[in-house]
């Protein structure tokens, strides 16, 4: 996730950052990808399904996969770590009437 990010454990970007990937992939951290517009398959390990409109994809670190984007499509890819899951980053609340405050 480096190459993509300036963050070691999170990134979300859309369809205009980076052209998607068109072959089989597999990486080490968690993918949610969002379709918002055009409609395609979804090939995640050994199984094929529809990809259209509204719909998401989780994919797990270490499984292959691939979503051909059609021209015009419009998608949201966020990249996450497990170190992004369980780190000890602290939480923060915000009311919107003063600044945050972090427990």
């Amino acid at each position: 996730m480096q190459e993509r990010s300036d963050r070691l454990d999170f990134y979300i970007r859309d369809q205009g950052e980076r052209p998607p990937l068109t072959e089989p992939h597999r990486h080490d951290y968690f993918q949610i990808q969002a379709s918002l517009a055009g409609d395609t398959v979804q090939h995640i390990g050994g199984a094929v399904r529809p990809f259209t409109r509204g719909m998401l994809a989780f994919i797990l670190p270490h499984r292959l996969h691939m979503i051909p984007h059609p021209p015009g499509g419009r998608f949201v890819v966020v990249n996450f770590s497990q170190a992004f899951l369980t780190s000890s980053t602290p939480f923060c609340q915000n009311s919107g009437f003063s600044a945050p405050t972090c427990q």
